[in-house]
């Protein structure tokens, strides 16, 4: 299988056409959470933002990755605004 190059043209997407690259798990290192799993879900962290700056009546579902074995947010995935207000 042929890997394509990756190509930080930024005129690629206004021609529509898209560099596809081809990755070997082998050349890939694992993401370990600290209690020892490799193994992540995804799931919603619901926040609710004030209405007194314009906020929507219901929650902001904002995705998250945590841990399957701790159940811990996994901070790196996070935007980084949002570190500091989750304890991860």
């Amino acid at each position: 299988m042929e890997q394509s190059q990756f190509n930080p043209n930024p005129n690629q997407f206004q021609s529509g056409k898209v560099t596809r690259i081809s990755i070997n798990p082998s050349d890939t290192t694992a993401v370990v959470c600290p209690c020892g799993s490799d193994i992540f879900a995804e799931g919603l962290w619901l926040r609710r933002v004030s209405q007194l700056l314009g906020g929507p009546p219901e929650p902001v579902r904002l995705p998250v990755t945590y841990c399957v074995k701790c159940l811990k947010v996994v901070p790196d995935f996070l935007p980084p605004a949002l570190r500091p207000v989750i304890e991860c």
